[in-house]
Order: structure tokens, then C-alpha cells, then sequence
């Protein structure tokens, strides 16, 4: 199964507990493919440093993203999104055939009608593992 989480998503389950940290867990223990783009590794890297202050944090998720993660080079662009800003992730999604995008963000949460299941973290524990 191939999943996208969204920067807001992963850097919760890196600094707090609950739903996002499950999910990231989830990754770890290899119970789903993380698919990211060069510039969602990018973003992910910018804010785990902003808000850590820790750039050794931050290059050693780099290099565990690098080495466990799937990616996907991103062609095309789509605008479906209110947040122009958000339209990478969901060109993204079409790219890499994904089957879920998780996201906290209501921005990305308010579209349907879209070819890839777009899910809070809560939601995607509930429908893939059962809320656990």
C-alpha cells in the first residue's frame, strides 16, 4: 500500500504523541510504503530543523527518509486545491498511484473527488488498521 503523509502529519508524529505518531510507526515497522517527491522530502526536512533547532535531528531523518522511503519524480501539476501551495502533494498522489494521502490540513481534507483516498491520520488508522 502506497501512502503519502503530509509534512504537518509526519512532524507531529515525530514530536508529540497520538494519532500522527502512529502512523509514522506504522512506516517504521515497514506495514506501508512512504512514497515522497524531492521537495516533500525537502519541506519535511526545512520544518523538522525549524521547529527541533536540531540539525543533526534533522539530517538523520533525512537519511532514514532517503533510505526507507519510495520516490517518485512529479511531472505533471494539478490546481485543485484552495491552498495553491498544497497542489505538489496531490500531483504527488496522481504521480505515484498512491492509495492514501494523510493530512491534518483542512485545506487538503476538504477535497473529493479526487482519484486518491484523502484521510486525517485518525481515519486512515481506523480504515487500513482497525483504529490501532
Amino acid at each position: 500500500m502506497k501512502v503519502i503523509i503530509d509534512t504537518n502529519v509526519f512532524v507531529a508524529g515525530l514530536i508529540w504523541s497520538g494519532k500522527p505518531s502512529q502512523v509514522v510507526s506504522k512506516w517504521l515497522s515497514g506495514e506501508f510504503e512512504l512514497v515522497l517527491s524531492a521537495e516533500l522530502l525537502a519541506e519535511y526536512v526545512e520544518v523538522i530543523e525549524r521547529l527541533s533547532k536540531n540539525s543533526e535531528l534533522a539530517s538523520h531523518w533525512q537519511e532514514t527518509l532517503i533510505k526507507r522511503a519510495t520516490f517518485v519524480a512529479v511531472t505533471q501539476t494539478v490546481d485543485v486545491c484552495r491552498d495553491p501551495n498544497d497542489n505538489f502533494i496531490l500531483a504527488l498522489g496522481l504521480a505515484s498511484s498512491a492509495d492514501y494521502l494523510i493530512s491534518g490540513d483542512k485545506d487538503i481534507l476538504s477535497i473529493s473527488d479526487f482519484p486518491i483516498k484523502i484521510v486525517s491520520p485518525a481515519t486512515f488508522l481506523l480504515e487500513v488498521f482497525r483504529g490501532h
